[in-house]
């Protein structure tokens, strides 16, 4: 750069450029091609070394500093501690660089060593012990090979290559192998004593179950085996010996007139015509309008007729009872709805536990048809009822203090013909009979509004509709089909209605009424009572293994008007009735046959029975006395 500078100068000095003009132009174009000036910081272009500096050397074009020209050592001042990266020169070798090197002509190089890899040399490092820190404590879970073949895993296992192994064994099950683990024989403490009841089959066949019973996979199973039953089979027994050999000639008492009829093996007899209040059959009097209510029934020489003097008669109101329909509240106190038709004024009574309170529901409103009576959760009274004048069914509400009214089906004629229950969400359930189309109907509550649907459309039925409602909020419904006198069953479903027909009692129509009353038991099986005005006998009818069995109640004097169904505690049938001699009437079930009694022998005593079961099964009955027209109360 000195030699440069010396040159510019000489070129600079004015005398010489006059002097040698021509000299000058040509060393100054040489100079351009030597000294062309660069950026700041950039290499100047050279031809040799006398181009540049003491301490420079001209390579490749270029002065760059060259330390032995300076007379330094190249590696003053080099530090050798970073070393190469260890790396993989094979597959099971790491070449390690030592950590201090040496320095040659100003550059530092490292010794090394070759590390053999035990389990290989992968991304420039020895690989670790696969298995280290691994413990071997989570065995497979346990399964079954078979039936009976168990197979185990040890608790602890060994660990070879990363991978844990397990020992195994295989167990065999005394009893069954079942989702990994032996289990017991699940009969092993099972006793098969307790058999299902006894079943009747058909009218005539007893199923008899086996005790003690067998146990597969803990349950038990109870062989059945049919027995004939030669008098028929009701109620899961075979009925006692027929009457064959036996004479009804003798009266039990002085209330009743031989000779009797036996009916499945037991003699009925019929009261005796002349048996009123006061006189020689019960002298102080069995009536309603007795004041003594046989109070003297133990009187040997004038006993009263059977069950008189079990039962108490309460007037309730006078001038009604028509279509009266009863329940009991929580209190086990009744409450009952009815209707005079003398003036068409709907009413319902109801016991406070002193006295009897009335309430004029609806006056004037011809409702002389059938009435409903359901009680809701809070005790309040809801009625169903039919308004004669205009052939509408109207349901009532109680909402303190009065009574919502409600129009069922505005475009149905419906003169009378209906029942109706609330669920457990008292929602009102109601069936009818349509007189427009003469058909089977049903509503649902929905609010303000019915949802309404077809039953039966088999014209003519729908006549005397029973209706229950089981615990899945399903309808039952017991009614006649008229055209053949059908006793039939509906049982609504998913998908509609499954239709039974219980029993055929004639092949015509008569003009007759056939009463029927329908309650399901603890398993939501029907069962029904009702009058056959062909053989004009009380019936009582049941599910039973698939079909209906049917049996003769009463078959003395015409008996089965107004029959109203319950049951007791046992599923044990209780029924009251009127026979066609205007006599009241109680048959019950005893688990062995039927015990039928007298309730009241008064004429008219028992129209439009209804008949409810207290927390004692102990009998509860609102009924029509005909000769006063009053609505009275009946009780144990």
């Amino acid at each position: 750069m000195a030699n440069r500078a010396r040159i510019l100068v000489s070129v600079m000095n004015g005398n010489w450029m006059k002097k040698n003009a021509l000299r000058w132009r040509w060393l100054w174009l040489a100079s351009l091609m030597v000294i062309i000036p660069g950026c700041a910081g950039e290499e100047t272009s050279c031809f040799g070394n006398s181009d540049c500096d003491t301490c420079e050397a001209c390579v490749n074009g270029s002065c760059v500093t060259d330390a032995e020209l300076c007379g330094q050592d190249p590696c003053e001042g080099v530090v050798c501690d970073n070393p190469p990266a260890s790396k993989c020169i094979d597959a099971d070798t790491l070449q390690v660089f030592h950590q201090g090197g040496n320095c040659v002509d100003g550059d530092c190089a490292y010794g090394s060593d070759e590390v053999t890899c035990a389990n290989g040399c992968e991304q420039d490092a020895c690989k670790d012990e696969p298995c280290a820190g691994i413990t071997c404590d989570q065995p497979p879970v346990n399964k079954c090979q078979d039936e009976t073949t168990l197979l185990e895993y040890a608790n602890t296992g060994t660990c070879s290559a990363g991978e844990c192994d397990y020992s195994e064994s295989e167990t065999t099950c005394d009893y069954q192998c079942q989702l990994g683990a032996c289990v017991a024989d699940p009969c092993a403490d099972v006793l098969c004593n307790t058999p299902d009841d006894d079943v009747c089959e058909d009218q005539n066949t007893l199923l008899v179950y086996q005790n003690p019973g067998t146990c597969s996979a803990g349950k038990c199973s109870y062989p059945s085996q049919p027995q004939t039953c030669d008098h028929g089979c009701a109620q899961g027994a075979c009925l006692p010996a027929a009457c064959a050999g036996i004479t009804c000639d003798t009266a039990p008492d002085a209330c009743h007139q031989a000779p009797g009829v036996c009916v499945e093996g037991i003699c009925q007899f019929d009261p005796v015509s002349d048996c009123l209040n006061n006189d020689a059959c019960c002298p102080l009097g069995c009536g309603p309008t007795s004041d003594n209510d046989c109070l003297d029934c133990e009187d040997e020489q004038y006993p009263c007729p059977t069950g008189c003097c079990d039962w108490k008669v309460d007037l309730v109101a006078r001038s009604g009872g028509y279509q009266t329909s009863l329940v009991l509240d929580q209190n086990q106190f009744p409450h009952i709805s009815h209707n005079s038709s003398s003036i068409g004024d709907l009413k319902y009574a109801h016991w406070d536990g002193e006295n009897w309170q009335l309430d004029l529901v609806d006056t004037g409103a011809d409702a002389a048809g059938e009435t409903s009576l359901a009680l809701d959760q809070s005790g309040k009274p809801h009625i169903l009822y039919q308004n004669l004048s205009t052939h509408k069914m109207i349901y009532r509400s109680y909402e303190g203090p009065g009574w919502l009214p409600q129009d069922v089906d505005p475009l149905s004629n419906v003169e009378d013909f209906s029942s109706m229950v609330l669920d457990q969400q008292d929602i009102a359930h109601i069936v009818y009979r349509d007189s427009k189309t003469s058909t089977l109907k049903y509503a649902r509550q929905n609010g303000a509004t019915f949802n309404i649907e077809d039953i039966d459309t088999d014209n003519p039925c729908g006549t005397e509709p029973s209706l229950q409602v089981d615990a899945l909020g399903f309808a039952h419904v017991s009614y006649f089909y008229n055209e053949t006198r059908v006793l039939k069953y509906a049982r609504q479903t998913a998908s509609g209605w499954d239709i039974h027909e219980v029993e055929l009692l004639g092949d015509s129509y008569v003009s007759g009424i056939g009463y029927s009353s329908l309650v399901l038991d603890a398993d939501g099986n029907p069962h029904i009572a009702y009058f056959d005005e062909y053989a004009n006998k009380l019936k009582y009818a049941y599910w039973s293994a698939g079909n209906f069995l049917t049996v003769t109640v009463d078959a003395v004097s015409n008996a089965g008007l107004f029959a109203s169904l319950a049951l007791d505690r046992k599923g044990h049938p209780h029924i009251a009735y009127q026979n066609t001699s205007g006599q009241f009437k109680y048959a019950f079930f005893t688990g062995q046959g039927w015990e039928i009694m007298m309730v009241d022998i008064s004429y008219g005593m028992g129209e439009h029975c209804s008949l409810a079961l207290d927390d004692n099964d102990h009998p509860h009955i609102s009924v029509r006395y005909q000769s006063d027209n009053s609505l009275y109360y009946v009780h144990w």
